[in-house]
């Protein structure tokens, strides 16, 4: 009777366990609604361990990238993405390994002359300005020893002539020339006429290798 009245005291409190929900060892666990049945491959597993690894290393470079000393995450400053910051740099490339006659403004006859042709190992001077005003007139050119680099063949006279006649400021239609030589120049000497009268002289000297050593050019003034 005793242990009637015990058993009946103690069956409000003792919760029995689920013996049902119970699994035997080595049992694999039910897979929920949704979830394959089947355990993870070692090559899921070795996927899954690779982007847990590279979500790791972007969030520490991301936090390394934006992150000051003594600043705190709510002080990050926003920046834009990477391909902005990749079209960035590529602009600023372009725009910085220029050529100096090309840098601000389109090449004229002159810079050409300068840095295509001569290489610019010549000293270039004008009539009235010290460097060469677009409006000046060609006075000069004369092979820079202390230059890099070595004399430079122009080739032919006439066509170098043509190609930079507008830099002498003086119209002409015709062009005259003689040659002569000495033991260690060669000389060319051209007449430039307009309507068979000589506007301007333009002597050429060359080294005995047939380098450009100078161009000297003198207007020649008429009683019209």
């Amino acid at each position: 009777m005793a242990d009637q009245d015990s058993k009946n005291d103690t069956d409000g409190k003792v919760v029995e366990f689920p013996l049902h929900r119970a699994r035997k060892p080595g049992e694999v666990a039910p897979k929920k609604d949704g979830e394959s049945a089947e355990p993870k491959t070692p090559e899921q597993k070795r996927r899954a361990l690779v982007v847990s690894l590279l979500s790791a290393f972007v969030v520490a470079m991301f936090f390394s990238h934006h992150s000051g000393r003594g600043r705190s995450p709510q002080s990050i400053d926003t920046r834009p993405d990477l391909a902005s910051d990749i079209k960035t740099a590529e602009h600023l490339n372009e725009t910085s390994l220029r050529e100096p006659a090309s840098g601000g403004h389109i090449p004229t006859a002159l810079d050409d002359l300068r840095f295509g042709t001569l290489k610019n190992r010549y000293v270039i001077k004008c009539r009235f300005t010290e460097n060469c005003s677009s409006a000046d007139a060609l006075k000069s050119v004369a092979f820079n020893a202390g230059a890099n680099g070595k004399a430079v063949v122009i080739g032919d006279s006439e066509q170098f002539l043509k190609k930079y006649g507008e830099l002498f400021r003086v119209p002409f239609d015709d062009v005259q020339g003689s040659h002569f030589h000495d033991a260690n120049h060669s000389y060319e000497v051209f007449m430039l006429l307009r309507n068979a009268q000589v506007v301007a002289r333009v002597n050429f000297t060359y080294f005995h290798d047939g380098t450009l050593e100078s161009i000297n050019i003198e207007h020649v003034k008429n009683d019209d």
